[in-house]
């Protein structure tokens, strides 16, 4: 791993920092496979249809274009982080990562409670203070009512495939999720820093038209997530079945009237 100067700055990798970034033959010689990762590592998910040849015409792009390094799965530029600070560098690590190509977790309802506990502790005063500083001239007010939202559209059970990856600094979170109105899928990511067991939220993002603003209702969700993945460990809402909504509604609800046979106009007796 090559140094640094001795003036503070923050890590970045190189292509000798990751096994696999770095070809020694020409790029012909090499598998798929191993071109394929050569792409990741510049941040290139080559997509699974591609042939070789399209594969080759990609990389020779990039090479050209000189496309940087990227953390594949999150954890390289932590490790150069500390082999640098063993070594007496003055570095710092990036204050805002990209989200890593590899290396995350898919959450159930089966290891919600384990992946949970490797989450910094989300409060909801943390998220009402991101909030604020997000929400443009609606300030607190506006924060509160993004909060709200947020706490609604989870509860509508619209966040789906969740991932998280978690390393020494950082937790990497994001899911999916439907609009309220309309079809569609809308992918919601959020960064948070971790400072022992209490969390900072350092970004997020949602593909709606709100979401680049960061407080999107879809993002307030995922916000709204993370509190209970720190105080409940409840993943999904507890939203009745179909079943025993219909059940509830028969018991509860008088048949309406223009369901039952005809009383105030008796048919004449024939005959």
């Amino acid at each position: 791993m090559s140094g640094i100067s001795n003036a503070a700055c923050e890590v970045t990798l190189t292509e000798n920092d990751i096994p696999g970034a770095k070809l020694s033959k020409p790029y012909n010689k090499h598998t798929i496979s191993a071109l394929r990762w050569w792409l990741l590592c510049r941040g290139i998910e080559a997509p699974t249809s591609w042939k070789k040849q399209q594969i080759l015409d990609r990389v020779l792009l990039s090479e050209q274009e000189q496309e940087k390094i990227v953390d594949v799965d999150g954890s390289y530029t932590h490790r150069k982080y500390e082999c640098l600070k063993e070594a007496g560098e003055q570095v710092l690590m990036p204050s805002n990562p990209p989200p890593p190509l590899t290396g995350w977790k898919q959450v159930t309802d089966a290891n919600f409670k384990d992946i949970a506990r490797s989450i910094p502790q989300v409060t909801s005063g943390l998220v009402y203070t991101y909030l604020a500083g997000h929400v443009g001239h609606f300030g607190e007010e506006g924060a509160f009512r993004a909060l709200e939202r947020g706490y609604a559209h989870w509860a509508s059970g619209r966040l789906q495939e969740l991932q998280v990856n978690t390393n020494q600094l950082f937790c990497h979170v994001k899911c999916t999720t439907s609009p309220s109105m309309k079809g569609g899928i809308y992918k919601v990511y959020m960064l948070l820093g971790k400072e022992g067991d209490v969390a900072t939220i350092c970004s997020a993002k949602c593909d709606c038209a709100a979401g680049m603003s960061a407080s999107c209702t879809h993002v307030s969700a995922l916000h709204a997530l993370a509190v209970l993945s720190s105080t409940s460990f409840q993943l999904q809402p507890n939203l009745p079945s179909a079943s025993s909504t219909e059940t509830e509604a028969t018991e509860t609800e008088p048949t309406p009237v223009t369901s039952l046979p005809c009383q105030w106009k008796a048919p004449k007796a024939k005959g």
